[in-house]
């Protein structure tokens, strides 16, 4: 009787839904950096803010509410692009899906990490605010996210390709 070969499972869908997650959890830090210039003597301050209140929008004040940001699904959306990815990686991983699963991960991944990286010009300010627009520049978690989620995409694509 011939032996059955043990077939191995590659890691590396599994790989790239752990980097889908770091994607995701980016969503708890800093993703843009507002700079504000005091004054004639041009000293800058720099506020920073995070994808939650960025995406979904933020409200500062105790008594008056100031509306800071509205919500924006353009900047939603890498974090849902970016789980989703992880959960077909995980179904490739599994073997649910063939090709098609790693293919649509690696898809998502990459849309992720383009939105991550063009995060700024996707915030919405209100209508009455002191905000500028073109002050924002991107911080570290968008940057970060944007990273993993590229090597997220190229690691689903040498899956897609492995197959």
């Amino acid at each position: 009787m011939a032996k059955k070969k043990k077939q191995k499972n590659s890691y590396l869908p599994l790989l790239s839904a752990v980097l889908g997650l770091v994607s995701v959890v980016m969503i708890f830090l800093t993703v843009v950096n507002h700079t504000a210039f005091k004054g004639i003597e041009s000293m800058e301050s720099v506020k920073g803010f995070t994808g939650l209140q960025t995406a979904l929008g933020y409200s500062e004040g105790e008594f008056v509410k100031a509306t800071v940001f509205e919500f924006s699904i353009m900047n939603f959306l890498p974090y849902v692009l970016a789980l989703v990815g992880a959960v077909l990686s995980v179904f490739s991983y599994l073997g649910k899906g063939n090709k098609l699963f790693a293919f649509v991960s690696a898809g998502c991944f990459i849309v992720s990490a383009v939105l991550f990286f063009i995060y700024p010009s996707f915030i919405i300010l209100p209508k009455v605010t002191v905000l500028v627009k073109e002050n924002f520049s991107l911080a570290i978690g968008a940057i970060i996210g944007g990273i993993a989620s590229v090597i997220a995409g190229l690691i689903s694509l040498a899956t897609c390709i492995k197959k």
